[in-house]
């Protein structure tokens, strides 16, 4: 077992995400992507890229509890004004696994599983 080995965490809402925090202010807002960043080092882009990967483990967590926050937690970090388009580590690795989680839906969907609607989106 390595030395670095993971804490258990309960994950059951949004806010236990380690990737996103609260402002400090009065309201309070939810910072839906806001991950802990590698300080310059060799390996810096590989270590970023791994955190990315185990976020999106916790979002797999969370899916237990909740699966509309999961689809949420999503949504709201790709496209969150915090999101890095540079190529950063932790959205990699958190990209790759989340598409890596879609194609596994798509293969499911070809099985016959149901579509995830989400509760947020209006039908005509």
């Amino acid at each position: 077992m390595s030395s670095l080995a993971h804490a258990v965490r309960t994950i059951t809402c949004r806010d236990d995400l380690s990737f996103t925090c609260r402002t400090a202010d009065e309201r309070q807002i939810l910072i839906n992507w806001m991950p802990v960043r590698v300080s310059p080092q060799p390996s810096q882009w590989n270590l970023e890229y791994r955190l990315g990967e185990a976020m999106a483990d916790e979002v797999r967590t969370l899916h237990a509890a909740d699966e509309e926050a999961a689809f949420e937690a999503i949504q709201f970090a790709i496209t969150s004004q915090t999101w890095s388009t540079r190529g950063y580590g932790a959205e990699s690795g958190f990209a790759a696994a989340v598409a890596a989680l879609a194609v596994i839906g798509m293969r499911a969907l070809q099985a016959g599983a149901a579509p995830f609607v989400s509760e947020g989106i209006i039908e005509d």
